[in-house]
């Protein structure tokens, strides 16, 4: 298997953590969402695309 998305985890509050990993699977299981990140050509595209799903 071929490593082709990582993903750092950088949480300042703690207890926030579960709240983020759920959004994280939820996005995870998303394939065409996956996909998309994956055609993304540069780090603010895939920022965004994150963090609209993440801090909504």
């Amino acid at each position: 298997m071929k490593v082709q998305l990582v993903f750092l985890l950088a949480i300042k509050n703690p207890e926030k953590q579960v709240e983020l990993l759920g959004k994280l699977m939820a996005i995870f299981q998303d394939i065409e969402l996956l996909k998309s990140i994956q055609k993304s050509t540069s780090k603010e595209e895939i920022a965004g695309k994150l963090n609209h799903l993440i801090f909504k």
